[in-house]
C-alpha cells in the first residue's frame, strides 16, 4: 500500500479525477437537454445512442483542451464550456415554448427574443432554474480545478489519441446503431433512423439521435453538403414528376367570383379560433359568418419566425425548409410565382403594410420579391413608435389608406401587430388594451387571457374601421376582405390553459386557427375540408380566376382535394386522423393501409418542398 504515499501517484490520480470531472461536466449537459423532451420520441430504441456520439464529442473535446496548460487551460475550458452551455439552454427553453429545437440557421433571428423579456420569464419553471443554475456552477468549479495535461515530450503525441477516437467513433456510430443509408425509396424508409439521421428533417428526432453536440455537427455538414452539391436537374425532374402525378385542376362552382374585385388580405397576429367570437372580436365575428368561413384550418410552423414561417407560407404557397431559416437563406430567390405577382400580372397595384422596419425578417427585400411594389413601415410614417404598434394606426392614417386604396384594382396585404405578446404587465399594449377595454379584465380566468383578449378588440377595431372607410368611398362593395391567423396564440405561456381553451373549440391540435373570406352581398359558405396555410394561394387564385402555379398548396374547393394538413416533426391530419410522435392519435376510417402511404407521402412533401427551395425551382422553369 506504500504507492497511495507516494507523492507523484496521489497527484495523478487527483489529476485522473479533475479530467473525470470535466469529461463529466460536458456530458451532463447534453443528458440534462435530453431529459425534457423523453416523452415525446419517435424513436424511442435509441434514445441512449446518442450518448456514445457525446461521448466522442467530449474526447475530441478533451484532446483539444489537453493542449493548454495552467491560466490558458482554465480560459480555454470556460470558452468552450459556457458556449455549449449558452447554446444548450437557450435550446431548453425554446422546446419549452415550442416542442421543438432550433437549427443553427434559426439563430440568425436570436435578436426577435430580445423583444419578449417578459414573456421567456414566464416559462422558466423551477426545473429550469436547477438546470441553469447547476450548469454555471459545475463550469465554474470546472475551471477551478482544470487538470494538467503536462506530458513527457516523447509522450505528447497521446494528447491526439482521444481525438482520433472521437473521430473514428463519429464516423462509424451512424451505420454501426442506425443502420447502412440506402435509397430509401420504401413506404415507410421514415420510421428507419437511419433515414431520419440521413435527411435531418426533424428537430425533435434528430436531437434524440444525436445529442446536443453531434446535432450542431450534423446541422453545419448537411448545409455544406446542400451547398456543395445541387444536383439542381435530378431535383427538377423529382419536382416534375410529383406535380405530373397530381390531377388536373378542374373549374369548380367558386372559380372566379371574385374575378376583377380589390383585395385586402390581412394576416392576424395571434388571433387563435378560441380568441375570435361575438364578444371579444365582432366585427371578425360577423365577417367569417357573413363569408366564406373555413373551419378546420392550420398553420404549420417550420422554422423559428412564426410569423414570417406563415408569411412566406402563404405567399408562395409552400413550406419554408423544414431545417433553416427562409428569410436568411432565399432572399436572392425568385418568387415570380408569388401570389402578389400573380395579381400584378392582372393590373393589381400590390402593396404590404406593417408596424416593423424592412429590416427585419429582410421583409423589404422579401416582399418586393414576392411582387409587392412596396413594403410600408408604419415606423415611417409616424413619429412615436408606440402609436404606431396601435392596428387602428393603418385606417387612421390618410398616407397609408391612400396608398392602400388609390390605384385600383388593388392588392394589400397587412400584418397586424397588436395582440403581440407577451401578454403581461410588462407589455404596454396589454396594459393599454385592459385600460381602454375594462370588459376584458375578468377576475376568473388568467391576466393573459384578459390582456390577448383585449389586444384582439384593437385588431377589431382596425377592421371596423376599415370598413367604415372604404363603405363611406364607395369601395366596400368591390372590395374582398381575407383574413388568417399568422400561428396559434404560443405567447400563452401557461400550457394547460392554452390546451383548455384550444379543446373548447373543439380540437386537440394547436395550430388549428381561423381563416376567413369576406364580401358584402356574398352568401355565408363554411368550408370544412382541413387545410393548411399553403392551401390559401391556390384557393384565392381560383376564386379570383388567376393563373395559379405549381405549388404544394391545393384549392380548399378543389373536389380532387380531400385536405390535410403536413407539420413538422412527422405529424400530419387529415379529416379522418391524427398522427404524430410515431403513432396515430386518433383515428375514424382511414385503414392501416391508408396511413402508411400517408405517412409515405409527407416524406415526399417535405422532399419535394426542400428541392423548390433548393433549386430556385420558379426562376428555372419560367
Amino acid at each position: 500500500m506504500n504507492f497511495l504515499k507516494n507523492k507523484d501517484f496521489k497527484n495523478s490520480f487527483i489529476n485522473c479525477l479533475k479530467v473525470f470531472f470535466i469529461m463529466l461536466s460536458f456530458f451532463l449537459m447534453d443528458y440534462g437537454l435530453k431529459t425534457i423532451f423523453k416523452d415525446n420520441l419517435n424513436f424511442k430504441d435509441y434514445f441512449y445512442t446518442s450518448n456514445l456520439f457525446t461521448l466522442c464529442w467530449i474526447l475530441i473535446f478533451i484532446s483539444i483542451l489537453s493542449f493548454f496548460s495552467g491560466k490558458a487551460g482554465k480560459i480555454a475550458y470556460g470558452i468552450l464550456y459556457f458556449c455549449w452551455a449558452a447554446y444548450i439552454i437557450i435550446q431548453r427553453g425554446y422546446y419549452l415554448i415550442f416542442d421543438n429545437f432550433l437549427y443553427l440557421g434559426d439563430f440568425s433571428y436570436s435578436g426577435e427574443g430580445a423583444h419578449y423579456a417578459g414573456f421567456v420569464k414566464e416559462i422558466i419553471d423551477l426545473s429550469f432554474i436547477i438546470f441553469i443554475l447547476s450548469t454555471i456552477i459545475i463550469g465554474i468549479i470546472g475551471i477551478f480545478i482544470f487538470p494538467s495535461f503536462k506530458l513527457k515530450k516523447r509522450l505528447v503525441y497521446l494528447k491526439i489519441v482521444p481525438a482520433v477516437a472521437g473521430v473514428f467513433g463519429l464516423f462509424a456510430i451512424p451505420s454501426i446503431c442506425y443502420g447502412k443509408g440506402n435509397d430509401f425509396k420504401d413506404w415507410n424508409a421514415w420510421q428507419s433512423p437511419a433515414y431520419e439521421y440521413n435527411k435531418f428533417t426533424s428537430s425533435v428526432s434528430d436531437m434524440e439521435l444525436t445529442g446536443a453536440y453531434q446535432y450542431v455537427a450534423r446541422d453545419i455538414q448537411l448545409k455544406i453538403k446542400n451547398k456543395i452539391r445541387k444536383d439542381d436537374e435530378s431535383k427538377i425532374a423529382e419536382i416534375e414528376n410529383y406535380f405530373n402525378g397530381r390531377e388536373d385542376k378542374k373549374p369548380n362552382e367558386m372559380t372566379g367570383i371574385f374575378e376583377g374585385k380589390n383585395v385586402i388580405i390581412v394576416m392576424l397576429e395571434s388571433l387563435d379560433d378560441w380568441i375570435i367570437n361575438e364578444e371579444n372580436t365582432p366585427t371578425i365575428w360577423n365577417m367569417m359568418h357573413e363569408g366564406i368561413n373555413f373551419t378546420n384550418m392550420h398553420t404549420p410552423l417550420y422554422t423559428v419566425g412564426c410569423t414570417f414561417n406563415t408569411e412566406f407560407s402563404f405567399n408562395t404557397g409552400n413550406f419554408p425548409y423544414s431545417n433553416g431559416v427562409t428569410a436568411q437563406v432565399l432572399s436572392d430567390n425568385s418568387f415570380g410565382e408569388a401570389l402578389a405577382n400573380l395579381f400584378s400580372e392582372k393590373g393589381y397595384t400590390a402593396n404590404s403594410f406593417h408596424k416593423g422596419s424592412p429590416e427585419f425578417y429582410k421583409r423589404g427585400i422579401m416582399h418586393e420579391a414576392f411582387g409587392y411594389k412596396k413594403y410600408n413601415s408604419y415606423l415611417d410614417f409616424s413619429d412615436d413608435e408606440k402609436s404606431a404598434e396601435f392596428d387602428t394606426f393603418l385606417p387612421q392614417s390618410d398616407e397609408l389608406y391612400n396608398i392602400m386604396t388609390e390605384n385600383k384594382p388593388f392588392m394589400d396585404f397587412i400584418i397586424t401587430y397588436s395582440a403581440h405578446l407577451p401578454y403581461d404587465k410588462s407589455n404596454h399594449l396589454s396594459e393599454y388594451a385592459l385600460k381602454k377595454y375594462p370588459q376584458y379584465d375578468k377576475s376568473n380566468r388568467p391576466y393573459e387571457v384578459n390582456a390577448i383578449c383585449a389586444q384582439a378588440r384593437i385588431t377589431d377595431d382596425m377592421f371596423s374601421q376599415l370598413i367604415d372607410r372604404l363603405d363611406k368611398d364607395n369601395i366596400l362593395d368591390d372590395t374582398v376582405i381575407i383574413g388568417f391567423a399568422d400561428h396559434y396564440s404560443y405567447g400563452i405561456t401557461d400550457e394547460d390553459v392554452l390546451n383548455e381553451l384550444t379543446k373548447a373549440e373543439g380540437s386537440d391540435i394547436k395550430e388549428k386557427t381561423p381563416a376567413f373570406i369576406y364580401c358584402r352581398g356574398y352568401d355565408n359558405v363554411e368550408n370544412s375540408k382541413v387545410i393548411q396555410t399553403i392551401d390559401l394561394l391556390p384557393t384565392i387564385s381560383n376564386l379570383f380566376n388567376l393563373d395559379c402555379p405549381k405549388v404544394l398548396g391545393r384549392d380548399a374547393f378543389d373536389e380532387d382535394y380531400s385536405g390535410y394538413a403536413i407539420f413538422s416533426n412527422n405529424r400530419w391530419l387529415t379529416n379522418e386522423a391524427y398522427f404524430a410522435d410515431g403513432e396515430i392519435k386518433y383515428n375514424s376510417s382511414m385503414t392501416q393501409e391508408e396511413i402508411d402511404e400517408m405517412n409515405g407521402f409527407v416524406q415526399q412533401f417535405y422532399k419535394i418542398n426542400d428541392f423548390i427551395l433548393d433549386t430556385d425551382y420558379y426562376k428555372k422553369n419560367k
